[in-house]
């Protein structure tokens, strides 16, 4: 019974491992990594930053936006943010069951849409494994004056809906145009 001995130190393969492996890194780089400050930090580049916060901005309204969902959760409600206006958190209830509110029926029926002409929203869906919810583009027609039928979500128990004012570009038009 002979058991394989060690290889010795000078084993030819092993240059040849180190060359591939230094190759391989000198290739793709480390410029993409970044090493957050503390061990608890995220880097400020993560392409998941949106979708694990769903809250930007001033930490105050962040934090009365995340108690405002759980109560709409807890309620029965959802959550109207209206970016600029005095009460950006509006916590409005949803009807009894059986009663679908779409979010082109929110958008109208609590006067945004006549406020405003034209908006741009964005709905963020409660869920409790993500802290800001899960982010669901509202599409608006050309002229941002009504939401598009294949994102006319219905509204459930802690949906935030993020409305504001469409500041829309040039660029931005055309980029909607071809999608």
């Amino acid at each position: 019974m002979n058991l394989s001995a060690p290889r010795p130190r000078n084993d030819p393969r092993l240059p040849i491992a180190l060359i591939a492996c230094s190759a391989v890194a000198i290739t793709i780089g480390c410029g993409s990594v970044t090493v957050p400050k503390t061990p608890f930090g995220k880097p400020k580049s993560s392409p998941y930053a949106d979708a694990t916060s769903g809250f930007e901005g001033d930490p105050r309204l962040a934090q009365r936006l995340y108690q405002a969902t759980r109560t709409a959760a807890s309620q029965n409600s959802l959550v109207l943010q209206v970016v600029g206006d005095a009460d950006p958190a509006r916590i409005l209830p949803l009807p009894p069951a059986g009663q679908t509110v779409y979010v082109s029926q929110l958008l109208e029926q609590t006067g945004v849409m006549k406020r405003y002409g034209g908006v741009s929203a964005t709905l963020y869906r409660y869920n409790t494994a993500v802290i800001g919810g899960t982010r669901m583009a509202v599409k608006m027609n050309k002229d941002s004056s009504s939401v598009r039928p294949e994102s006319d979500y219905a509204l459930q128990p802690g949906d935030r809906l993020k409305v504001e004012q469409f500041t829309g570009s040039m660029i931005g038009q055309l980029l909607e145009a071809a999608s």
